[in-house]
């Protein structure tokens, strides 16, 4: 039994930033503008069903290419990597793309929790939104909530921190099988923008005498962003 296919590494590092970003907005991940484009490292390491381990770093360029498509094309040496696909980027900065879902999971998180933040990040601040997660061998997701709070907010940057905690229930061989899920991140943002972002998730699968945790930790940092000009 599979109950998650993610993407990264350690919620607890220690977040140095390199900038200054008081009170600014949340930043976007990627503009609309044709040619805008974003590119990231992913590292990922998960332990699931069976205790069957989950490792590797992955590197992910997305491209606007107009008309509200994105180009995805992800690298690595991971058997499945060397992918390009298409998307389509949704009005609230998320990238739909079927054929690469899991390739762009980190970057929909991200984006939901910034798109729901208020308009200035000042240290004290909350708010609740939702992360995505994907269950089962599928595209689907469900979202789960989490409470977002400005832990830091000086010359060194912004950090912010979330949790978030809910069951859910799915099927297995056609019984319901309720999951604990638990999650907690750390994002942090400069004067540059996003820089960085640790996530972490577990799943407690009650499945009678074959009960598990399955863990996996993610993190996701920029290499390079451009902002292109509609034509």
């Amino acid at each position: 039994m599979k109950t998650h296919i993610a993407i990264g590494t350690v919620v607890g590092v220690s977040l140095i930033a390199a900038g200054i970003a008081v009170a600014a907005p949340a930043p976007l991940l990627l503009h609309s503008e044709t040619g805008s484009a974003l590119s990231y490292h992913i590292v990922f390491n998960g332990s699931f069903w069976n205790g069957e381990k989950r490792a590797f770093a992955r590197d992910v360029q997305l491209t606007v290419l107009g008309d509200g498509k994105v180009r995805v094309v992800s690298s690595g040496p991971a058997h499945d990597d060397g992918v390009t696909a298409q998307g389509t980027l949704r009005k609230n900065g998320e990238i739909d793309a079927p054929n690469a879902s899991d390739r762009v999971l980190s970057f929909n998180t991200i984006e939901q929790i910034l798109s729901a933040a208020p308009p200035s990040l000042e240290r004290g601040a909350t708010w609740t939104t939702s992360v995505p997660m994907q269950f089962n061998q599928t595209d689907a997701t469900v979202d789960l909530p989490v409470t977002v709070k400005v832990a830091a907010d000086d010359a060194n940057g912004v950090i912010l921190q979330g949790t978030g905690a809910q069951t859910i229930s799915t099927t297995y061989g056609g019984y319901p099988v309720p999951i604990d899920i638990t999650v907690q991140f750390a994002m942090r943002i400069t004067k540059h923008g996003f820089d960085r972002c640790d996530f972490a998730a577990t799943e407690l699968v009650h499945a009678g005498p074959q009960t598990q945790t399955l863990s996996w930790k993610w993190a996701m940092t920029p290499t390079a962003m451009t902002v292109g000009t509609t034509k």
